[in-house]
């Protein structure tokens, strides 16, 4: 479990993500990432589960990368941040205009 989480830390650092942005990734808080990433709370089995899939998905378990393949995880991993701000920010356009028609 520690080496599982050292591994997630070790691998947001270089896909250059805030913590804001794994936790989202993750379903979580911003503060509850900081939590477990301290020790501060126990490691849920389904967030445990979810820290698993994400390491795999951004090739943590064979941690052996050419530049050009660490550059297209990093590149992935800003699309990623920039595809969730753009669905908050559809999102709150929304229901603004839903609002304003009441």
């Amino acid at each position: 479990m520690t080496d599982r989480i050292n591994s997630l830390e070790h691998a947001r650092r270089q896909l250059g993500l805030g913590q804001a942005d794994l936790a989202k990734i993750l379903g979580m808080t911003q503060g509850h990432y900081s939590k477990v990433v301290r020790r501060k709370v126990p490691l849920s089995s389904k967030l445990e589960d979810s820290m698993h899939v994400w390491l795999d998905a951004n090739g943590v378990a064979n941690n052996v990368e050419g530049g050009s393949e660490l550059r297209m995880r990093e590149l992935a991993a800003s699309i990623r941040t920039q595809c969730i701000e753009l669905m908050q920010l559809a999102d709150r356009a929304l229901f603004e205009r839903g609002s304003a028609g009441r």
